[in-house]
């Protein structure tokens, strides 16, 4: 399920995220939701959750009650401003200086963030896959972003409600 992380005697980044992908109804949301949950109950843990859900990274979305469907540049520059939203932040954070409050801390959680644009363009004419790649490259390789695995979401939330104490020594 979950990939353990570096030891906990490690000091925890200013910044640390999730981004958890997968197709439709395999249980992305209830799995951000009891991420979500349990980030709240461990006093050593973030105050600051940016949480996106795949609404904001959609390509089709309902506008004023008609769906409308973004072109491949439109749903990169939505990508784009998110990750741009993460790196102020991240500079904002840094700014402060090494802080070992969790007050000063950001944790940053995003639902389906490359993966309805592949699933969307990869077939058309003129698909950049650099592009994308150069987005994740920006937001994770940059800030030295863990990759921690969930193979399969809906085993992940039933594991994640058993399992709370060890969820809560990775997270």
């Amino acid at each position: 399920m979950l990939n353990p992380t570096p030891s906990s005697l490690e000091p925890r980044p200013l910044v640390r995220g999730l981004i958890l992908e997968g197709i439709g109804a395999a249980g992305k949301t209830s799995t951000a939701a009891a991420l979500k949950r349990l980030l709240l109950l461990e006093p050593d843990n973030e105050r600051s959750l940016v949480a996106l859900t795949e609404t904001y990274t959609q390509v089709l979305n309902e506008v004023h009650g008609q769906l409308v469907r973004l072109t491949r540049l439109e749903h990169l520059r939505l990508l784009e401003q998110q990750i741009v939203l993460l790196e102020s932040l991240a500079g904002h954070v840094g700014s402060l200086g090494a802080r070992t409050r969790r007050s000063s801390r950001l944790f940053f959680l995003l639902e389906r963030v490359h993966l309805n644009h592949r699933a969307a363009f990869s077939a058309e004419p003129g698909f950049d896959e650099d592009a994308i790649s150069k987005l994740e490259d920006r937001a994770l390789v940059r800030r030295g972003v863990r990759f921690n695995l969930i193979a399969e979401c809906g085993e992940a939330v039933a594991w994640i409600v058993t399992e709370q104490d060890w969820v809560r020594t990775q997270i």
